[in-house]
């Protein structure tokens, strides 16, 4: 009986204190499939419709894409609300049955206006707001200048990855934008450890 109560208070224990597998951002960008800006066209069961207004990743040929629902749990809420014009960031996978978002609410980041938010539900995803052209700029910087080597297939997370831009290269981009020189500053102290 004791076995069985010291159980329950363990396994108890745990869910509460349940935390979600955040991916950083970095990680994010660099694993997905598709980084697009755009609106919900139509809200179905278990998925909706996308409308893409602008390709920062990916396939450019795309003008809508059917994105799985993920499921929302206590450490990991949307904190809106999915309906028809709801304009978001999407930093897609692509699986078998179709798109989805990379890390659930890490790759899928409502929109303010055109500011890109530093807060995600529970999670801070960028170190301040940014403007989606500034957002954009980061995104294509980091792409263009660095790329996986190495992943874990459980989880998605990235270990190992190749600067396809001189150190002078990447100086002369992050000078121009401050989310792209926070997202390189990032990788470089990956790399040192």
């Amino acid at each position: 009986m004791r076995g069985l109560l010291l159980t329950t208070l363990l396994l108890s224990t745990g869910l509460c204190s349940a935390k979600k597998m955040q991916m950083a951002i970095e990680s994010v960008i660099l694993s997905a499939d598709l980084i697009v800006i755009g609106e919900i066209k139509s809200d179905g069961v278990g998925s909706y419709v996308f409308g893409i207004q602008e390709t920062l990743y990916g396939d450019s040929s795309l003008q809508t894409v059917r994105v799985q629902k993920w499921k929302e749990w206590t450490c990991d809420s949307r904190g809106f609300e999915i309906r028809k014009g709801q304009r978001l960031v999407l930093l897609l996978g692509k699986g078998k049955a179709g798109y989805y978002p990379v890390n659930d609410s890490t790759g899928e980041i409502p929109l303010r206006q055109d500011t890109v938010p530093s807060g995600n539900g529970f999670y801070e995803v960028l170190p301040h707001a940014a403007h989606i052209k500034e957002f954009g700029e980061a995104v294509r910087a980091l792409r263009m200048c660095c790329h996986i080597t190495e992943t874990n297939n459980d989880f998605g997370f990235f270990y190992k990855w190749a600067w396809e831009c001189s150190p002078e290269q990447r100086s002369a981009r992050t000078s121009k934008n401050e989310l792209t020189a926070w997202l390189f500053e990032r990788m470089e102290r990956r790399e040192k450890k």
